[in-house]
């Protein structure tokens, strides 16, 4: 019984994201010189010498408002910022992409190479979501989530020719593309290329624990609004989803806190940070608050008024402790 209501839920919240229109006005960036990266330190989190993290939030929003773009702006306002962007279009699954060359520059002085993958904005995106049951990779030698997994087999045969493998690659994306960024980068890290940063957000899972345990050396910056179910789908059980990488979690207007590696390892899957059904049941969710412009706007107050990092014991909700 549960796990045909999370079945259920998960398919209904799916739903619900899919179908509400891509192209909405108020969702586009009211300032788009946001995207572009300017600082020097592109390092979106790391950690001091006394062991505490050190988050650039600028940086993040560039990403943010970046995604934010892909989704809901015409390519015209793109190229006005980043004028060397090559866009994709995937005919099969109707996934759309960019691929940047130079957003920002590494230490050799050489352009990133930044592929931005746009969430859902077509009806067979929905189809993508949907097809969540598990599916073996055997490019991967795990299971991963059936609809990326094709997507990401096309996109991986369109794409990858237009990336050189001698420079550095960056990968970003929100709810949908967040997923497509993290399963594409695990492609190309079999293939020798220098994934140098993942950045998603809303992202639901995209493997199981045996892809994370393969691929958890990717450095992969998750960014979640506390209220957002969508990343504790598709739920753990049945399927034995889990995510990997580092967690930034948006815990409200001026706070945040962070679950990395080995505290994601700590967390029941049942727990209220992680799990669906609880999420639903005590309406711990807010649909808008998946979406990249909210997103975008918090990421923007945290930038100009600062912000304040949240420490739980040993990083973890007093909810959420085994």
């Amino acid at each position: 019984m549960q796990k045909t209501l999370s079945i259920v839920i998960c398919l209904t919240l799916l739903f619900q994201i899919c179908t509400i229109p891509v192209t909405a006005k108020d969702r586009t960036a009211q300032n788009t010189a946001l995207a572009k990266i300017v600082t020097e330190d592109l390092i979106p989190l790391q950690v001091k010498e006394s062991g505490l993290y050190k988050v650039n939030f600028e940086l993040i929003l560039n990403y943010a408002v970046l995604c934010q773009m892909m989704n809901y702006h015409p390519d015209e306002d793109i190229l006005d910022v980043y004028p060397n962007t090559k866009f994709i279009d995937l005919p099969k699954f109707k996934n759309r992409m960019m691929i940047i060359d130079d957003a920002g520059r590494d230490e050799r002085g050489l352009g990133i190479q930044t592929v931005v993958f746009r969430g859902s904005g077509h009806p067979r995106n929905f189809l993508v979501d949907l097809n969540f049951r598990p599916s073996k990779a055997k490019e991967l030698d795990c299971r991963i989530h059936r609809g990326f997994l094709k997507s990401v087999r096309e996109i991986n045969l369109t794409a990858t020719k237009l990336l050189d493998k001698n420079r550095k690659v960056r990968l970003a994306g929100s709810s949908l593309g967040g997923g497509l960024a993290v399963v594409y980068a695990m492609f190309l890290k079999k293939q020798g290329f220098d994934v140098d940063q993942i950045i998603t957000f809303g992202q639901p899972r995209v493997t199981d624990e045996k892809g994370r345990n393969l691929f958890n050396s990717l450095p992969l910056v998750r960014v979640v609004n506390r209220t957002d179910a969508f990343p504790a789908i598709p739920p753990h059980q049945p399927f034995g989803y889990s995510h990997f990488g580092t967690q930034i979690l948006l815990y409200d207007e001026d706070e945040y806190s962070i679950y990395d590696q080995y505290v994601l390892e700590k967390i029941r899957p049942t727990s209220k940070v992680a799990n669906f059904i609880y999420k639903v049941s005590n309406k711990d969710i807010s649909i808008p608050n998946h979406f990249i412009n909210l997103v975008a706007s918090r990421l923007e107050g945290y930038v100009k008024k600062g912000v304040m990092y949240r420490l739980f014991d040993q990083g973890i909700l007093p909810e959420d402790k085994q």
